[in-house]
């Protein structure tokens, strides 16, 4: 029969997968009489006492195939969860939650059999109080949906017991009530958040619509821009330079005082060299001369510019008229 490339590699695998299986069996085999000699090795090292330890299940680890398995027996011992550790030299030793390393060597007195078991029986007081205080700080921050599962799963599991030193309450009704009427307090004091907000929003959106209303109020009204010359000693290149003033009126007083306005404030001021008057007709209260010449508040969002007291309305075209050079309006 003509070998091919295909009935080598089959072959090939056939054997590997043997080889595989038969490795798989050895190994399993070698862990089990490990298990065996664990079992048995510690059930001599308890001798009477082995009846209370509870099996779990093992946990086998094989580092090489010409060394023993490391095993590992989960087990509980008077009810405190724990592990008995058989190394690969045969080395016993145990390991109980919460608690040093025991060294499982030669054969315990009653001494260290009595620190032993002292030792598994503080350490599952001390875990029974942390989870009594983890239950507790659970049913503390419980939510509404999740309260009264907690409280009846703890009344169950720990009927009698509470942690001490808890100010807020000494069983597990008296802290679920706490906690109900805190949520319950909660909830009171987000619906009157809620309609407080409504109210103001009420408040704010009438506040707004007054705001408009009196920035529709706005009329339009005649205004002047007056130029006028301020000397600048010592600059021989521009020896005055222009300046601009807004003013209600485009003459001085008799005293040769111009009443000037800014942003609704009026201002006496002596003007020098008036150059120009330009007669301004603001229309708009969002004009740039009225930001300049109004008085502005701003409520619940709303710019109000108010038309200044004391000046003359626009009647007619509202349109401004230029000055002339000599500075009279035309």
């Amino acid at each position: 029969m003509t070998t091919t490339i295909d009935t080598l590699i089959e072959t090939y695998q056939t054997r590997l997968a043997e080889e595989k299986e038969q490795a798989f069996t050895e190994r399993r085999a070698k862990e089990q009489t490990a298990i065996t000699q664990a079992l048995n090795d510690f059930a001599a090292f308890f001798g009477p006492l082995w009846n209370c330890v509870q099996f779990v299940e093992p946990n086998v680890s094989s580092e090489g195939q010409t060394k023993r398995p490391y095993v590992r027996l989960v087990v509980i011992i008077d009810g405190h969860p724990g592990e008995l550790h058989l190394d690969i030299n045969s080395k016993k030793s145990i390991q109980m939650n919460g608690l040093r390393t025991f060294y499982a060597d030669g054969v315990w007195n009653e001494s260290e059999w009595g620190q032993f078991f002292l030792a598994i029986r503080d350490a599952k007081a001390e875990a029974r109080a942390n989870a009594i205080t983890r239950l507790a700080n659970q049913l503390y921050r419980a939510s509404l949906d999740e309260l009264d599962e907690l409280l009846e799963h703890a009344q169950v599991i720990y009927p009698n017991d509470f942690p001490p030193d808890w100010e807020i309450s000494h069983t597990w009704q008296e802290l679920a009530d706490y906690r109900r009427a805190e949520l319950q307090a909660d909830a009171d004091e987000r619906v009157r958040e809620k309609s407080d907000r409504k109210a103001k929003d009420r408040e704010y959106e009438a506040h707004r619509q007054a705001a408009e209303l009196e920035a529709a109020k706005f009329k339009p009204f005649i205004a002047y821009q007056l130029h006028y010359s301020v000397a600048q000693p010592g600059d021989e290149d521009q020896p005055y330079t222009t300046q601009t003033v807004y003013a209600l009126h485009p003459d001085p007083d008799p005293d040769g005082w111009y009443t000037t306005i800014w942003r609704g404030l009026e201002t006496r001021d002596r003007l020098h060299h008036v150059a120009r008057t330009t007669e301004l007709i603001i229309t708009s209260p969002d004009d740039d001369h009225a930001r300049s010449i109004c008085q502005c508040d701003f409520e619940a969002g709303v710019y109000i510019r108010r038309t200044p007291v004391g000046a003359a309305l626009a009647e007619g075209p509202l349109s401004g008229v230029a000055a002339q050079p000599n500075g009279n309006s035309a």
